[in-house]
């Protein structure tokens, strides 16, 4: 039996975002749009600060202890790294062995420096709820053009060049991968620039990648479905259609046309006047032209000869 191959899963991906994007799509208005940016930007604003709320006690609740190496290092190989035992009070009988440094950046997003507002969502807004249907702004684009340029980003952000260069080189590159991918998005490129600018090292941390990015645009996403099924339903239902109202129209008679020396009153022809005139027609139209024939008698001896 001849079984017909599955499609990979990236196109079944791809298939799935883009009837997505079919729903998505929606006639916006002013209302539509206000409520579509209200509640996507305030969702991550408010999301942002519960986190920190959250995690602002995070540090002081860490219990970070020194832990001795399983065996003793033998002699002339190097040590190796310390490890350190991370326990939190949130989960008291969960304990994970991590270095020093990943704890160290673990404590720094779990902190008050938890981010998920960022300025390129301004222009995700506007796309997802001002221009719903344009083809940059589709769900494909969206999150294949964010994890395309904040991956690149990343890889650009671990060679540590000149930061100078980073800027420059980190949304070029980005805008030509997503060009080449057919994901072009311009708020991910905005992003990798937020990305590359980031005042603080610890920022550019792979974390970055799935918040704010990732879930920022889930979330934006998720908004734009429920407006644009919000749309489609009002549109759907719409007023109840009442009775027709009846109405009473009256044709006045024509006017009778003006007679006078400067315009003659019109006269109706009779039974025997149409008849006159369909006979003369009728003998015109069977009398033939003797132009015509002469014409072609010459053309026939022409080409007889």
């Amino acid at each position: 039996v001849n079984v017909p191959p599955r499609p990979p899963l990236t196109s079944k991906m791809l298939t799935s975002l883009d009837a997505l994007g079919q729903k998505t799509a929606h006639p916006p208005s002013f209302l539509s749009t206000f409520l579509g940016c209200f509640i996507g930007l305030g969702g991550l604003a408010f999301g942002e600060v519960f986190l920190r709320e959250l995690c602002s006690p995070a540090p002081a609740a860490l219990n970070i202890s020194a832990s001795p190496p399983a065996s003793p290092p033998s002699a002339g190989s190097p040590a190796p790294p310390p490890a350190y035992l991370y326990t939190a009070d949130a989960l008291p009988n969960a304990t994970f062995i991590m270095s020093a440094e990943t704890c160290d950046e673990l404590g720094f997003w779990l902190s008050d420096h938890a981010l998920l507002f960022v300025g390129s969502f301004g222009a995700l807004a506007t796309l997802l709820f001002a221009a719903p249907a344009a083809p940059l702004g589709k769900p494909k684009n969206t999150l294949g053009g964010h994890t395309l340029a904040v991956s690149t980003a990343l890889a650009i952000a671990s060679l540590e060049l000149d930061p100078v260069l980073e800027k420059i080189l980190t949304p070029s590159l980005a805008i030509a991968l997503m060009l080449q991918f057919k994901v072009v998005h311009p708020p991910a490129a905005a992003c990798s620039i937020i990305f590359s600018s980031a005042v603080k090292d610890k920022f550019k941390n792979p974390l970055y990648l799935f918040f704010p990015t990732l879930l920022g645009c889930t979330w934006m996403l998720l908004v734009q479905y429920l407006v644009a099924r919000s749309v489609h339903s009002s549109k759907s239902a719409g007023p109840a259609p009442g009775p027709a109202a009846s109405r009473t129209v009256t044709i006045a008679p024509p006017a009778p046309a003006a007679s006078g020396p400067d315009k003659p009153a019109f006269k109706v022809p009779t039974k025997g006047e149409i008849d006159k005139l369909r006979a003369d027609y009728s003998s015109r139209k069977r009398q033939p032209d003797l132009s015509t024939m002469t014409s072609l008698d010459s053309l026939k001896l022409t080409l007889h000869a």
